[in-house]
């Protein structure tokens, strides 16, 4: 059967097939009644694109200096006053995507929703007037999971699960996995009495992941080696008497946690323990500050670039609304055998 090409779409049309072209990169230089017109004779005619002529048309454009021919935008939810930069794994996602983003020709427009001069009418209006489709959702303050925001014609990814909705694709460290891997890691440095400290506030950004890791691996254990879980109820901050209590009770001999380090350590060095002499030590994700801790390395950069080629790909394939089952990509970050636990 002869392949429908958009010279056929055209001539049923009765367009020049540059018209079709832009109705299928869905062009904001096309009226919609004839986007909408030429799309659903497209559809009728059982049109679909040739693999190999896309692939050699994304060949043809790597090969030439790319110039910035659009923008994504970047929608930041933190307080003005907040500085959302300053947390590592947020700038490093940024950073990624801003990187990525300028090798497919684009720019990325960061725009801070609770500034006081941005409703989401005006950031609608300065997104259709720049011609913006694209939409990189950045994770979520402490205490919110909304953007008040009307995602209709355009297409959304997010890092994490901190946002609830709107209900769009993800991009996010593998955290069950991760926790899986530490796991496995600590089991080979002969580590049996494994403790572990988490937060209810950080396992809800997290729909429980690095928690349900630990429940498993605790079922797999002999019942000489479970060891209940301290969950704290706030991210930045654990009350020393009840680690006391915890530790005292449960004895760990290695301690994860996704408590911050500078939270944990100094009470381990209160009991009078030292890392890793006394006690192992491994943090759930490690940046530039950690280089002296094991744990895992999470690339944000690298997912900062995932998340762009994500949302490419949706503008590519038209997916301007929420989705009832939106994807997910997922990233596994790498075991890192710092000082702080004991070497076989």
């Amino acid at each position: 059967m002869k392949r429908i090409t958009i010279r056929d779409i055209a001539r049923v049309a009765g367009v020049h097939f540059t018209t079709v072209a832009l109705c299928l990169r869905n062009s904001p230089r096309i009226s919609a009644e004839t986007k909408e017109r030429v799309l659903k004779l497209a559809k009728e005619l059982g049109y679909s694109p040739d693999p190999m002529l896309r692939a050699l048309s994304i060949y043809r454009r790597k090969g030439k200096q790319s110039g910035y021919r659009a923008a994504l935008a970047w929608f930041n939810n933190h307080p003005p006053e907040e500085d959302a930069h300053r947390y590592q794994l947020y700038d490093d996602y940024f950073q990624g995507a801003v990187d990525q983003a300028a090798q497919h020709g684009f720019r990325i427009d960061e725009f801070q929703l609770r500034a006081p001069h941005f409703s989401p009418s005006r950031i609608r209006s300065i997104l259709q007037a720049r011609a913006i489709q694209g939409i990189l959702i950045g994770p979520q303050p402490s205490g919110t999971s909304e953007v008040g925001f009307n995602f209709e014609n355009f297409s959304a990814v997010t890092f994490g699960y901190s946002l609830q909705h709107p209900v769009v694709e993800i991009v996010c460290h593998d955290h069950y996995e991760q926790m899986a891997l530490i796991l496995r890691q600590l089991r080979l440095l002969n580590y049996r009495r494994v403790g572990f400290v988490t937060s209810t506030a950080f396992e809800d950004r997290c729909a429980s992941n690095w928690l349900a890791a630990y429940w498993i691996d605790y079922f797999r254990q002999p019942s000489q080696h479970r060891l209940a879980p301290l969950m704290a109820p706030h991210l930045d901050r654990i009350e020393a008497g009840r680690f006391k209590e915890w530790f005292a009770k449960e004895k760990p001999d290695v301690i994860v946690s996704t408590l911050a380090s500078h939270l944990i350590i100094p009470l381990l060095e209160k009991l009078g323990l030292s890392i890793p002499g006394d006690i192992g030590y491994a943090q759930h994700s490690l940046c530039m500050t950690h280089d002296n801790l094991a744990g895992i390395y999470e690339d944000g950069v690298a997912l900062g670039a995932n998340a762009v080629n994500l949302l490419i790909t949706l503008l590519h394939r038209q997916v301007l609304k929420e989705r009832q089952t939106p994807g997910r990509l997922l990233t596994v970050g790498a075991w890192r055998q710092g000082n702080s636990v004991r070497y076989q």
